[in-house]
């Protein structure tokens, strides 16, 4: 529970906002398959000077993975729903992944097809492509570097807890990834 006022506007507004959340995560194998999952419900009420808003968010996801040769190859589905006064929107996700992990050296990648509905515009689609590498040269070095594209989830709590004074009409969005890259190189001293 929060409770603030807009000091910067004219109509001194006070906002209250109530959080709650539950989840519940599985892990394990079955039959040389390797899966972890798991699903959400969230509910956040707003109250700004008597005006209500209420977000509800569904989600649920999957991962199942073999071992194949030296590398865990599996699939992966994500699907998020969510609800904010009376607009609906939702996030599909389903990918295929690989990783490979030795001494020295982690690849890992992932690739598949999103569809997302946003509350105010047309669905539209996106391809996702993420991989990550992370070499450790030394005792003292290691260098990481990550890239990604595709559809990015965003929901109201998400986008509330970045900026306090958004607008309880707020429309919910995709953002679109088109090419994100990061890279570190970290520094182990003894």
């Amino acid at each position: 529970n929060r409770s603030y006022s807009f000091f910067g506007s004219p109509l001194r507004q006070n906002r209250s906002v109530n959080n709650m959340s539950a989840a519940v995560a599985i892990e394990g194998s079955f039959e040389g398959f390797r899966y972890e999952g798991s699903a959400s419900a969230q509910s956040l009420g707003m109250t700004t000077n008597g005006f209500d808003a209420g977000n509800t968010l569904l989600n649920g996801n999957l991962d199942i993975s073999q071992r194949w040769e030296n590398a865990m190859v599996g699939v992966g589905s994500i699907i998020d729903i969510q609800n904010l006064q009376q607009s609906t929107s939702s996030f599909i996700e389903a990918s295929g992944f690989i990783s490979f992990i030795s001494d020295k050296l982690t690849l890992k990648g992932r690739g598949g097809f999103q569809v997302a509905s946003p509350s105010v515009a047309s669905t539209r689609t996106g391809l996702l492509l993420d991989g990550s590498l992370q070499y450790s040269a030394n005792k003292f070095f290691t260098f990481r570097a990550n890239g990604r594209s595709g559809l990015v989830q965003n929901t109201f709590s998400q986008l509330l807890n970045a900026n306090p004074y958004l607008l309880d009409t707020a429309a919910i969005d995709f953002t679109y990834d088109k090419f994100r890259v990061n890279a570190a190189i970290e520094l182990h001293p003894t």
